[in-house]
């Protein structure tokens, strides 16, 4: 995390942090180190920092949605196809009754 305050091109800073209402300090402590860090942000460039961030993550999120959902698509297609293919193959009336309500939990869920 780098320091995002430009004391040398903000317009309002004036030479001291106290008169700055965009002047921000935090202390983070990185990963694999135990010695904590200062870091000096301006807050309007560390939120735009931080939106970029948010947005990137929401992206792989909603990628990995919609490919879940295709995946859940391509297998209730391949269950259906398995069904009618039972149904085809069982002669019984008992085994078309009981495949025929699985169809229809089939077709409860499509409709959601």
């Amino acid at each position: 995390m780098e320091n995002t305050c430009r004391k040398e091109e903000c317009h309002l800073w004036q030479g001291e942090r106290d008169k700055c209402p965009n002047y921000i300090e935090s202390w983070w402590t990185p990963m694999k180190e135990d010695k904590p860090i200062l870091v000096v942000d301006c807050a309007p460039i560390r939120t735009f920092i931080m939106i970029q961030d948010l947005h990137n993550r929401l992206v792989g999120v909603q990628q990995a949605a919609e490919e879940q959902r295709n995946e859940s698509g391509k297998m209730k297609n391949n269950m259906k196809v398995v069904m009618e293919a039972l149904a085809d193959i069982t002669g019984t009336e008992e085994n078309k009754i009981r495949l025929q309500f699985m169809k229809d939990d089939v077709k409860l869920i499509e409709e959601k």
